[in-house]
């Protein structure tokens, strides 16, 4: 069969290869025209919300990052302030004395963190501890530079520094040497009414009842600076009593007073083993708040030959000038404020 002549063959190939570029989808665009342009306030309200959203994005970042500093300062000033409350928590601050002489019982704490442990002679104590004796015990500490500190009965204290205490409870008593003209600081003692200082003294700081201290001085002089400000002063021979109130009252008291029996009673051992006669009878005096008197300067010099050998241990210095001087050629009696010393009969 011959092929179709009627000028329609391939009708359905032309179909698709005469569609004039008018009418695809580029046409289609063009004929549409240009968008209008969206209205001048919808376009801000989008710009200002897409701001807004950008701003909190970064606001957050920076809420975030801040408190990520903060987080990480704290921890840091924990770390600091948890390294500089050890000796308190854990008792892991410097030695700062040794127990020269303890009776009846007395134990300490190593930081609020540990338990109680008793306390005997020759043992360390550390910054940061706390000491505590019962209704029956005493204690006698030496701190660096030669004080002696000591703890009467139901007593309690801490050891803030290397020359600070505390005093909560009881009475403690500061001998720090002979009185001296220089200004270096002292140990500080804190008590409930206020720090005490002290140049070359021998002192008292008794806590009375629940918020009284008083302060009686032996030797030297001691200053009380309270907590709004004010400075109250003491000299040997002097007892103040401080109120809750910060009123003040003052007495007269001897430096060998029988209240002072307590510090005598928990004075450490003095060893008189390859000592003179005069330095024994020069302790012995302190210890009762009196001074040496010799009759004349043979028995002084006498006193300053004599070499002493033994011990005295477990006895007071009343009991141990007892005990020692008939094994010398002198004699002592005591009047009022002086040891009176001369020689015996036979020496003489």
């Amino acid at each position: 069969m011959s092929a179709p002549t009627d000028g329609h063959s391939g009708a359905i190939d032309g179909t698709a290869a005469d569609v004039h570029p008018e009418h695809g989808v580029g046409g289609v665009l063009r004929n549409a025209g240009r968008r209008s342009d969206p209205p001048e306030d919808a376009a801000q309200s989008v710009r200002a919300a897409v701001e807004a959203q950008w701003r909190e994005v970064v606001a957050q970042r920076t809420r975030r990052r801040r408190m990520e500093l903060s987080l990480a300062a704290a921890a840091a000033l924990a770390a600091i302030g948890l390294w500089a409350a050890r000796p308190v928590l854990l008792g892991t601050g410097d030695r700062m004395a040794e127990v020269q002489f303890a009776a009846g019982s007395a134990q300490a704490k190593a930081g609020w963190l540990r338990s109680w442990g008793t306390v005997g002679p020759g043992q360390a104590l550390f910054i940061g501890e706390t000491l505590a004796t019962s209704a029956n015990g005493r204690l006698a500490l030496a701190l660096a530079g030669g004080v002696s500190v000591r703890l009467d009965q139901d007593t309690q204290v801490r050891l803030l520094g290397p020359a600070r205490i505390s005093v909560s409870r009881g009475a403690l008593y500061v001998d720090s040497g002979a009185a001296t003209d220089s200004h270096r600081p002292g140990l500080l003692v804190e008590t409930p009414a206020g720090a005490v200082h002290h140049l070359g003294t021998q002192y008292e700081a008794r806590v009375v009842g629940s918020s009284e201290v008083r302060i009686a001085v032996r030797e030297g002089r001691v200053e009380l600076d309270t907590s709004t400000g004010a400075m109250h002063r003491a000299a040997a021979g002097e007892q103040m009593t401080i109120s809750a109130a910060g009123a003040v009252v003052r007495s007269a008291i001897s430096p060998y007073d029988e209240h002072w029996q307590w510090v005598a009673a928990t004075a450490p051992v003095f060893n008189i083993d390859g000592h003179s006669l005069a330095e024994f009878l020069a302790w012995v005096a302190r210890e009762l708040g009196r001074d040496v008197v010799y009759a004349d300067a043979a028995t002084q010099a006498e006193a300053a030959r004599v070499m002493l050998s033994g011990s005295i241990s477990g006895l007071n210095p009343d009991q141990a000038l007892a005990a020692v001087l008939p094994t010398t050629p002198l004699r002592s009696e005591l009047r009022n404020g002086q040891l009176f010393v001369s020689l015996s009969e036979a020496s003489r």
